[in-house]
């Protein structure tokens, strides 16, 4: 393994034409890694902001909403009376994605 990371540096101080310019390639890739896995690694929402509608308003509908609420995975769920609202929503920025749950909900699940 240490042969081969010699190899390699061999290669690359060669390609880069001496020992000061490898050192400082290898000095900006580890920085541009860096700032990579910072980035991706950043404290993000702790939660998902969904906007629903519920158009059947059945039970059944009110149970797939509290089962997502009770599930735990960092969904938040806003309530919006119809599509148009939801996507002002999501416009404003208040939400990232929409649910829609249509009329006739429940006989579709029987």
């Amino acid at each position: 393994m240490l042969k081969t990371f010699s190899l390699a540096f061999q290669k690359l101080r060669a390609m880069a034409g001496g020992f000061p310019l490898a050192a400082l390639m290898l000095a900006l890739a580890f920085l541009m890694f860096l700032t990579a896995s910072l980035t991706l690694n950043a404290a993000g929402p702790d939660s998902l902001s969904v906007a629903y509608v519920d158009e059947d308003g059945g039970a059944e509908a009110a149970e797939l909403v509290d089962s997502l609420l009770a599930d735990g995975a960092g969904l938040r769920l806003i309530r919006c009376r119809d599509l148009a609202a939801a996507k002002a929503l999501m416009k404003e920025g208040g939400a990232e994605g929409t649910l829609v749950i249509e009329n006739g909900f429940a006989e579709k699940l029987s």
